[in-house]
């Protein structure tokens, strides 16, 4: 089982409109005010914001290197008072770090778990959903109430996912529960979901501090004709408006907007910083053809996880393009 540690990095707030340097980040703020990043395939637009709340229990994690990201909303519950807030902050190190490393997405939640119970979280926990683009293709995973949508460069909406969460009468009257989150005793019901994108998609994802607050047809009408920025500014400025009024929904807010406009540039395998890089890397290069035979990148993956986890020696990785080389490197710096 891979280790787990509780140090986390210190966020970092971007003072430009917008980067093109290597990002990954934890974004959990009381205030991330709309920033533009440049993402693999466009651009990535994002904000954190506590809203009406005391304390802010929403995170993104970015990394435009593995063109991977995960919006979290933390859940007090019945827990104690700050178990949604270390919640969100344990769940959002442990996806830095699977982004990083290059694991399963799907086993987060189980290591995310145990973590919550060692720091005494049991009923409080944290939702997710996480999003990493391979070519064409965006797998999704989620786990509660946060919700992901595309929509094509006419504004027609191609794919949305579904809410973890049902309603039931109580004596208190209609009530909503999270049917999954991660908690300390529970590690969540993940929807894995998989979308081919074509060139003049965009991607939004949010806390239901969006989603409560605004149907699909208003971020839609609200969104189009705009640009990345000009976007995730109005999605902060009408969610918000409608937080502050007597229909709103009082809640913290996480927004991300990925513009999925241009072809994915290949890069050199051995720039790669961390096993993360490196299998994105190769998912991006496709097919190594090495003296004797071509490798696939899934083939690529699979045998470089062997020798990670020692069941294999490294010599069956093949030494094309430098490969078993950089393998060494990165086993010997841990990464």
């Amino acid at each position: 089982m891979p280790e787990v540690g509780l140090d986390q990095p210190r966020p970092k707030v971007f003072d430009q409109e917008k980067t093109s340097s290597s990002f990954d980040h934890i974004i959990n703020k009381e205030f991330i005010p709309p920033q533009v990043i440049e993402g693999e395939n466009g651009s990535i637009g994002f904000f954190c914001d506590k809203g009406l709340r005391k304390f802010n229990e929403d995170a993104l994690v970015i990394n435009n290197r593995v063109n991977a990201f995960v919006s979290i909303d933390g859940m007090g519950g019945a827990g104690n008072f700050g178990d949604g807030k270390k919640a969100a902050a344990i769940l959002a190190y442990e996806f830095q770090k699977f982004f990083q490393k290059g694991w399963d997405l799907n086993k987060v939640g189980f290591i995310a778990s145990e973590k919550m119970l060692q720091n005494g979280i049991k009923e409080g926990g944290a939702c997710y959903l996480a999003g990493k683009i391979n070519n064409a293709f965006l797998d999704i995973y989620q786990a509660g109430d946060l919700r992901l949508i595309v929509i094509n460069k006419d504004g027609r909406l191609n794919f949305e996912t579904k809410d973890q969460r049902i309603h039931r009468e109580t004596p208190e009257g209609l009530r909503e529960y999270v049917t999954s989150a991660v908690t300390g005793e529970n590690a969540g019901r993940v929807n894995h979901y998989r979308f081919r994108l074509d060139y003049g998609d965009r991607i939004i994802v949010g806390s239901d501090g969006l989603w409560d607050n605004l149907s699909t047809e208003q971020i839609i009408k609200f969104v189009q004709k705009k640009n990345t920025s000009e976007a995730i500014k109005k999605l902060k400025e009408t969610s918000l408006s409608k937080m502050g009024s007597e229909i709103g929904k009082k809640d913290n807010i996480n927004v991300l907007v990925y513009d999925y406009f241009k072809p994915a540039k290949p890069r050199n395998i051995l720039e790669a910083n961390n096993f993360g890089e490196l299998y994105h890397d190769l998912y991006l290069n496709g097919p190594i053809k090495g003296s004797k035979q071509t490798y696939s990148p899934e083939e690529l993956i699979k045998t470089i996880d062997s020798v990670r986890y020692r069941k294999i020696s490294i010599s069956y990785i093949t030494q094309t393009l430098g490969l078993r080389e950089k393998v060494r490197k990165l086993l010997w710096k841990k990464s």
